[in-house]
């Protein structure tokens, strides 16, 4: 089976950053001439984006000796925005790395310190130390929120990332989409498949679902006896189909004993626009006449049908019938149906329960619908398909 390749999205998570604001040295007035008046000299070159000059200008006033706490901190201050407004983003990192290490900064200030160290550590590409100073200072910053996802997409660390987009509730769609991405470059489907089936449950959008049906399609757990069941999903969720897909399945369902529901699929195909028109028009309506007419010759033995299945403890044509009989709107079938499943005599358990589930959601009874697709066990395929139907909104 030709394996199937998740589609990439290109997340709108790329954050712009600007350089934190430097302090102001209005205060190099009344400092030591040899001091300030580099200082001064420095922030004007700052503000005309001469860095080396500005830079160069800073170094005088940083060899003066005996420095005060305040001397050392404007002139530290200053370094930060230099560095930051050059793109030296490791070295502007360890300037507000040593600030914030002063003990001399308000509240505010150490926040606003804090989101220079982490901007700057991410494009400087350090993206662990960039996890580390968002998670001591800035978890309740908004916008570092998307840094801090971004930060463990650029480590790989997956599992890590989803942790974190699963917090919000519900999680950005925009965060599980990136989770995807992780997991699609490492090459992880498992991570895959579980984030598409989290971005079904929270948006479960046609794109999303057919993400997720193709995917799971793909794995060989999913062999051709499940392919109808993949069919009534694609049709409850409202997906397209084609031409060959409408007359596959309903022939699929008439050689299952399940003419109701073969023409119902013959119905939706026709409603659909795909078939009954064109160069195929003549053989579609053949094959619904062909259908109504097994449809009605089962109905007219269904009597004799049920009663020979009993006699036989044929579980298998027990259950085919009242599934058919849901189909065609008759509930009675639902009891059939659970003396099938009890009797033990059914070759694949758990298919049938998914089918049980299928039974009482198209009764209307959604409850129950939800309760068997969650009790399904045993088969992998059929479980994973519950888990998939227990989604349909």
């Amino acid at each position: 089976m030709k394996s199937f390749v998740p589609r990439l999205r290109l997340t709108a998570l790329l954050v712009v950053f600007a350089p934190v604001a430097y302090a102001p040295v209005a205060a190099a007035q009344t400092m030591p001439p040899a001091i300030g008046k580099p200082l001064l000299a420095a922030e004007e070159d700052l503000n005309a984006h001469r860095y080396a000059d500005a830079l160069a200008q800073l170094n005088r006033a940083a060899a003066q000796p005996n420095k005060t706490a305040a001397e050392i901190l404007a002139i530290d201050q200053l370094r930060a925005g230099i560095d930051a407004g050059r793109g030296a983003h490791a070295a502007a990192a360890q300037d507000y790395a040593t600030l914030m290490a002063t003990g001399q900064l308000s509240p505010g200030q150490m926040t606003q310190m804090a989101e220079g160290e982490a901007s700057s550590q991410y494009q400087a590409g350090n993206y662990t130390a960039t996890i580390a100073t968002i998670n001591r200072y800035l978890r309740n910053v908004p916008q570092f929120h998307q840094i801090l996802l971004q930060s463990y997409y650029q480590l790989h660390q997956c599992k890590e990332l989803n942790s974190i987009v699963l917090m919000q509730h519900p999680p950005a769609k925009a965060g599980l989409e990136l989770v995807e991405n992780c997991y699609a470059n490492a090459k992880d489907t498992a991570g895959v498949s579980q984030t598409i089936i989290e971005l079904v449950q929270y948006y479960p959008t046609p794109a999303n679902w057919a993400n997720l049906i193709g995917q799971l399609q793909a794995e060989p757990v999913f062999n051709q006896r499940l392919a109808l069941g993949f069919f009534r999903l694609k049709q409850a969720v409202g997906l397209s189909a084609t031409h060959h897909d409408y007359i596959r399945f309903a022939e699929d369902s008439v050689a299952r004993g399940l003419p109701n529901e073969a023409l119902k699929i013959m119905q939706a195909g026709t409603k659909a626009g795909v078939l009954g028109v064109g160069a195929k028009a003549a053989s579609d309506t053949h094959l619904q006449q062909f259908i109504a007419k097994r449809q009605a010759a089962w109905q007219a033995g269904l009597a004799a049908s049920i009663a020979q299945a009993k006699a036989n403890k044929d579980s298998a044509s027990l259950f085919s019938i009242g599934f058919n009989q849901v189909y065609g709107g008759d509930k009675a079938g639902l009891g059939l149906m659970e003396d099938a499943i009890r009797s033990g005599g059914l070759a694949h358990n758990g298919q049938a329960e998914l089918d049980m589930g299928i039974a009482f959601a198209l009764s209307g009874q959604q409850a129950n619908a939800l309760a068997m697709w969650h009790s399904v066990k045993g088969s992998k395929g059929a479980e994973q398909l519950a888990k998939l139907w227990i989604l349909v909104k």
